[in-house]
């Protein structure tokens, strides 16, 4: 036990006396700690295409069949697995986190408060409707059906559109290049086919 504590000790007070010598005959340690940055925006690397400056156009895309897709695959997880709750999950969560993905915080807003008001709405309407008062309430179910048909349709038609910057296709062009640095001058014929 001694001797460990002896060997500590002495390894501690080596680094110590090591890194003060450096330190104070003013040399470098050979290393620099790593510069964090707090920006929200990341710095682009060497490796990154430049962004695109030229003229562009904006594009109405639609990602509909995305939202169609979503709610197809948690029908299907649904009847496999025979749980409501794996659909209503699905229903619920992944078509507003795929219009998050797509940069519309305010769509997935709107696509969750359409998804969750509208089968209530169907079941208030549908209530009474169908039924003997013995064996349920068949008009509840099929409102709260309707709802949720109904809201995956406005979510998909409705909610699914997003503006893309699109490069504009100028054709053929051409111009002259010049450029002098301090060391070189370069001359020649710049276009885009």
């Amino acid at each position: 036990m001694r001797l460990s504590t002896t060997i500590l000790l002495g390894f501690i007070w080596l680094l110590h006396s090591h890194d003060a010598h450096a330190q104070s005959a003013g040399q470098d340690l050979g290393w620099s700690p790593p510069q964090v940055s707090f920006s929200p925006a990341r710095e682009r690397e060497a490796s990154d295409k430049p962004a695109y400056t030229g003229p562009y156009r904006l594009e109405h895309r639609w990602y509909g069949w995305q939202t169609l897709l979503v709610d197809a695959a948690s029908v299907g997880l649904a009847v496999v697995t025979q749980n409501a709750y794996v659909f209503l999950g699905g229903y619920w969560i992944f078509p507003p986190v795929l219009h998050l993905g797509h940069g519309q915080p305010s769509r997935a807003i709107g696509s969750l408060g359409l998804r969750v008001a509208l089968p209530f709405i169907g079941m208030g309407l549908g209530s009474g409707q169908d039924g003997n008062g013995e064996d349920g309430d068949a008009g509840l179910v099929y409102g709260a059906l309707t709802g949720l048909v109904v809201a995956s349709i406005l979510d998909a038609a409705w909610l699914s559109w997003k503006d893309e910057r699109v490069p504009v296709n100028q054709g053929l062009s051409s111009a002259p290049l010049f450029a002098v640095t301090q060391h070189s001058a370069i001359g020649g014929w710049q276009g885009s086919f």
